[in-house]
């Protein structure tokens, strides 16, 4: 019976601890969406920013006015990477991609640093998109985010080129 007692301890030690981490996370959750909201809304407005000077670019150039101009857009796409679902924010103007972020992911801390758009993920917008290589120690991860932007791309082009049919 002397085995009994250090088993009750550790299994009142877990419940109370167990508890404990429950009450914690109730509490936090509401401010983990809240900063998760407000990170999404940052990465999207830093988009829009740029999205908003290239348009100001081109209507200070002395570019001529085409009928199938799109003009800017932002999108939002979700992308399963390895660690599950990522929310991609990608902006466009006109055929070209003015760059990309990814609002939300569940990957690997240290391996998701390329999703930083200060590391690889900043090259979108910066290089012509097929000189961008996935990055060898998230594979799975930026091959899904480079996937998604070129399907974006090829879809732009297509909706750019019926239109050009159509005029």
């Amino acid at each position: 019976m002397k085995w009994l007692a250090p088993i009750l301890v550790l299994s009142a030690a877990a419940a109370v601890f167990g508890a404990a981490l429950a009450v914690v996370a109730e509490f936090t959750a509401p401010v983990i969406e809240s900063n998760r909201a407000a990170a999404k809304n940052k990465e999207t407005q830093e988009l829009l920013q740029l999205v908003q000077k290239r348009i100001a670019e081109s209507l200070a150039s002395d570019e001529p006015i085409q009928s199938c101009k799109f003009g800017g857009a932002v999108e939002t796409q979700a992308v399963v990477g390895y660690g599950g679902e990522m929310e991609l924010i990608v902006a466009w103007f006109d055929r070209e991609l003015i760059g990309a972020r990814v609002a939300a992911h569940q990957e690997t801390p240290g391996f998701a640093d390329v999703l930083d758009s200060a590391d690889w993920l900043g090259r979108f917008g910066e290089e012509p998109l097929d000189e961008i290589d996935t990055v060898s120690r998230a594979t799975i991860t930026t091959r899904a985010v480079l996937e998604a932007i070129k399907k974006s791309a090829q879809l732009r082009e297509a909706a750019f080129k019926a239109c050009s049919n159509s005029s």
